[in-house]
């Protein structure tokens, strides 16, 4: 995660002095985007990482392999899909939280399988 970071940070940095070289204000445009994005995206996506981290917590990792995991066939994507459609927020907020989820129930049924 922090190489990708660090590239991202790059690429930004490089993106901002290209802006700022071509001496049409376009750097300041490129932070008001960002800003906007920012204020429209953060609020949603510190509530998914809250739900994110609950459910991690109240729910045990055997009940969401049961339902959805490998053996749960139609029905776990069925289950996932409808919960899916139904989470609020954009890609960034669905992604995010996603990703933390299913890697912390992954990392603990790989230590319950050892």
């Amino acid at each position: 995660m922090f190489i990708v970071t660090v590239v991202l940070g790059v690429i930004a940095a490089v993106l901002l002095a290209a802006g700022y070289c071509k001496g049409e204000g376009q750097h300041v445009t490129g932070l008001k985007s960002a800003l906007s994005m920012t204020v429209s995206i953060f609020p949603p996506l510190v509530f998914a990482f809250i739900v994110a981290g609950m459910v991690q917590v109240l729910l045990l990792a055997e009940a969401i392999s049961k339902w959805v995991g490998a053996e749960s066939g139609f029905r776990g994507i069925f289950i996932g899909t409808v919960a899916g459609a139904m989470a609020p927020g954009g890609l960034f907020v669905k992604f995010a939280s996603g990703c933390r989820t299913l890697s912390f129930w992954s990392g603990n049924l790989s230590r319950e399988l050892r």
